[in-house]
This record gives structure tokens, sequence and C-alpha cells, in this order.
């Protein structure tokens, strides 16, 4: 139930302090849905206790996809909300004691642990936390003390939110309201210098007031305790890079094939439902300068957009080109950022100071309000797919965001993976396709060589060869094998039974190292098979190689 104090200030999407189960012990909570005629067989409804943020910290569009999440995702709500917002915004409940001074205490009746706490709370000018309290005593985590003491009336409990990391602020100074300019004479010279100063520039910071006037921070405490002066917080932004001006503005020139493409997704962009775009270009073919073209367009249109990059690797370079691009229109999200500039860089995209979220996963969950574009760089990665809950991937996020804002999702690769390549044959997706590498570069030579006509070999004899002139041109070769051990799998030629992890079913790997069969899922090692654990001949033979074959 809504209490009348907050009726005209709680909104979809705030948090908010609830009495929760039978001992109402206070919990966070997130309005959902706001019902204002509602009937029900339960007599009492418990009221909201408090109210959390002053604004919502989750959009109407965002409470719906916590919803859609929670249901794709088989997990509870709040696990649906959890990457939506930054980790410093969250909110903890903290308990704290006071001495309840209506309370008649006889000292006789108090056991040593109650006489320790009473005594504790009457030293302590403020409330204490549980925390300290407990260590005072002694007592385990799980002790029940304080809660008896609340219930025999001796001590006050009281729990409050507090968020986990506060706002960056500075220290400000402006003149006061009610400063007389024509009463300046009366002030000493240190303090007619920094009037002076504050006049020109209406307000600073304390430490910039000290540096520019040469005086001590104390000359401004003194001002400020008689009038002439006003200290104020202002709050400032922890962001991961320094927030500059735009540096390129120079006008993007495609090529006739990189523009074919951009003018097949801007003609999707602006149809009546866009959709989902994927840009098939080969590597090095200019997709980026296609995204900076689409991006230009959405910007000038005054929407916002989101450009997502499979690893935190690949960030600083896909910034560097935005940030000279864009400047402080730009915001960061990726999980390597602290906490603090999670948070604020949060709140630049929530109050519209930044127009472009850069990142990986989590940036999907960027809380634009204008959604125009999302981009997703590398579109086939798994990295884009969460291992916790919730288990999303942020392709299927992208397209429930795309239709509520009609935005435009554009998957871009060199290698599409299989699904939305299928769906962009058959016209789901619109394909839009750059075949050759920017500025004429050529593709590397790729050979493939059917081992067929060498199943005696573990090296063909071109990739020997290859080899050979590569060390006598004094240069470095890579080989790539995706297999460990000596042997893949051991089998029986006369049955036909192949050796097996007795936990996992799979196919135990022969290691030469330590002469023994193991299981790469779990672990489990066996000394080296030579006889048929199903039939018992001697049949047993090794196939497959790994990489300590191809090392020897």
């Amino acid at each position: 139930r809504v209490p009348l104090d907050f009726a005209d200030k709680v909104f979809i999407g705030q948090r908010v302090v609830v009495p929760f189960g039978k001992d109402n012990k206070k919990r966070n909570g997130i309005i959902r849905n706001l019902i204002f005629e509602y009937e029900s067989e339960i007599e009492i409804i418990k009221p909201i206790v408090s109210l959390t943020d002053k604004t919502p910290v989750l959009s109407r569009e965002m409470v719906e996809l916590a919803e859609w999440l929670s249901d794709r995702t088989f997990c509870t709500y709040m696990q649906a909300v959890r990457p939506m917002l930054p980790a410093g915004i969250n909110v903890r409940m903290v308990a704290l004691y006071s001495l309840n001074e209506n309370a008649q205490i006889d000292n006789n009746d108090l056991t040593d642990d109650e006489r320790t706490v009473i005594n504790s709370l009457k030293s302590s000018k403020n409330e204490v936390k549980h925390e300290r309290l407990l260590e005072i005593t002694g007592l385990h985590s799980n002790s029940k003390l304080l809660d008896e003491m609340v219930k025999k009336g001796y001590i006050l409990r009281s729990d409050n939110a507090v968020q986990k990391m506060n706002d960056a602020t500075v220290r400000m100074v402006k003149l006061s309201d009610d400063f007389d300019i024509d009463n300046a004479s009366r002030l000493t010279a240190k303090q007619k210098a920094v009037v002076e100063f504050l006049m020109g520039c209406q307000t600073a910071s304390a430490k910039e007031v000290t540096y520019f006037t040469g005086i001590s921070s104390a000359v401004i405490r003194t001002m400020a305790k008689n009038g002439v002066v006003e200290y104020y917080d202002n709050e400032v932004y922890r962001t991961p890079f320094e927030l500059t001006s735009a540096t390129d503005t120079r006008k993007i020139e495609l090529t006739p094939a990189q523009n074919k493409a951009y003018e097949g997704i801007l003609q999707k962009m602006q149809s009546e439902k866009p959709g989902t775009s994927l840009l098939y270009g080969v590597t090095g073919s200019g997709k980026t300068q296609v995204y900076l073209k689409l991006i230009d367009n959405v910007i000038n249109a005054g929407k916002s957009v989101i450009v997502m990059v499979p690893e935190i690797a690949l960030t600083p370079q896909t910034l560097k080109i935005f940030r000279n691009r864009y400047g402080e229109k730009v915001a960061l999200f990726h999980s390597a950022m602290s906490l603090g500039q999670r948070m604020d860089e949060f709140k630049r995209v929530q109050r519209g100071e930044a127009k472009i979220a850069i990142g990986t996963r989590s940036a999907v969950f960027a809380p634009f309000a204008d959604l125009g574009l999302i981009i997703m760089d590398e579109e086939q990665e798994h990295t884009y797919k969460s291992e916790q809950s919730p288990r999303y991937n942020a392709k299927e996020v992208a397209r429930f965001r795309c239709d509520e804002n009609n935005a435009l999702l554009v998957l871009g690769s060199a290698t599409p993976d299989v699904e939305s390549f299928a769906r962009a044959k058959s016209g789901i997706y619109t394909l839009n396709t750059i075949k050759n590498r920017y500025s004429g570069a050529a593709l590397p030579k790729v050979v493939t060589v059917d081992m067929a006509y060498e199943a005696d070999k573990t090296i063909s004899s071109e990739l020997a060869e290859a080899l050979k002139e590569t060390l006598t041109k004094k240069k470095q070769a890579i080989l790539l094998i995706n297999r460990r051990g000596y042997n893949t799998f051991a089998a029986c030629s006369a049955c036909k039974t192949v050796v097996t992890c007795p936990n996992c079913s799979i196919s135990l790997t022969y290691h030469h190292a330590n002469g023994r069969l193991m299981c790469h899922y779990c672990g489990y090692s066996q000394p080296i098979a030579d006889s048929c654990p199903s039939c018992g001949k001697r049949e047993i033979r090794y196939s497959g190689f790994g990489t300590q074959m191809i090392e020897d």
C-alpha cells in the first residue's frame, strides 16, 4: 500500500523499502506497477516504509525487459534486474540500534551480554550498527540477543537503506546571497581577495579559491561562518577517460562497396519496422566506417546508440576511434571499470549527457530512453552469452530493446553465426555484403589440404615445405591444433570398443608425458591400456593426434 505521504512521489521503476515476512524485516523492492483501484481479500496490506530513490532507477522499458528476462531465462525478477544496474548503485539494509529512553531497566535482571549492549548504547551519541554491537559483545553473527532485547523494549531498532557507492562530489564556494558588496570594507585584505575572485568567476571549488588567491582554507571557513560565502557540494563524474570534445569532424568517405552496404542498412533503419540487418564484410573491409556513418545519422536525429564488442581487449581501440569523433557523448560499459566509474557512466547515460554507449555485453542494458540503433560487432562470438544468472544472450536482449524503441539492430561479422546467416538468406534479416578489403588490400592466402591422401602423416608435405621455407627465411610460424595430449582416443580394433571415462562416458585421451589415459572433463586418469576392457583382446590401437604428438 502507498501511504498518502508518498502518493505523488512513487513511480514505476523506483526502489522502495517494505516490511517483509512475519517479523516485518525491512527489504528493498522495486515498483513494477501502480494500481489505483484494488480490491483484495487481504484485510491488511502492508505500507511502503520509505523511498530509496527520489526518481526511478529503471524506465518502464527496463521494467518490462526484466519481466521478459525473468520469464525467458527462468530466474527471479531481482536476478533479471541485477545486470541492468551498476553494482555501486545497489543498496543494502543496515540495522541500527539505540537505547530506549522510556524503558524501565533493572540492572539485576540483565545478563552480562545485555548489560554490555546497554552500556555501549549509553556511551554512544549516535545509533550503533548491528555489526559493531556484535563486535563489542563478542557475540556470533547468528546471535538473537539484539532481537530479543528489542522485543523486551530495552533497545530500539531502525533499518536504513545504504547505497554501496556514494556520489563523487567537490566542495564548492560561492558568494552568499545575503552578502552586500557595500560591506566589503569591513573585510580583511585576504577576505577581499576571495570576494574579488568569486565576483569574477561566480563559483569555484574550495581548492581553486585557495590556489588562485594564495589564502588558507581557514579564511574561507571564517567567511562562511560570517555569512560572506556559502559552501555547497557539486557532483563530479568518475569516468574511465577524460571527457573531451570531438577532434575528428571529417566527412566519412566510403568506397562503392561500403556505400552500397550503408545505403541498404540506412533504408532499413528508416523503414516503419527496422528489425535486424546483417553486415557481412570480410576482415579489413572497413565495417567500422559504415558503423560511424550510420551513427552520425542517428545522433543527428537526436537518438542514441549502443555499440557492443565481444571482449574488453577490443574496447580501447574501439573507444579511441569513437572518442575522437564524438568526444564526451561517449560512455563506456565493461566489467574492468571501478564501481564508481560504472555508476557514473550509468548516470551520464540516464541523464542524456552521453548518447553513445560502447562496451561488452553489459552495454546492451545502457539506460537510454531514445534508442535508435544497436550495433553488435563480431556478432558470432560466444562471449555475448552470459553464463551466470540471468543466462541471457545479448543478441536476444538487443532485439527486444530494438522492438520496444522501433530501432535497428545491426549484426556485423566477417564470419557470421550460422543462425544469423540463415535468417539473412531467408529474408528475415536484410543482408548487406562487403566482399573486398578496404583500399584494395589482399586477403591472406589460405590452402586446404586433403589429408586422405596422406593418412599416415600428422603434418602434410605441403605444410612441411612451407615450414622449411619459413625457417630458411629466418621468419616465424604458428601451428594451431585444437586437441590436447598425444592421441585423442584409444579403441579396440577387434570389437571396436572405445576406452571411455567411467564418470563422463567420453573417450579418454592418451598423454605421452605421464603415460596415462586422461579425461579432460572430470580429471579421471588411468594407466595406459594394453587389453580391451570389453573383449579382453590385446588389440588396443591409439588414434588421433594432439599437441604433444605435433610437438614431437
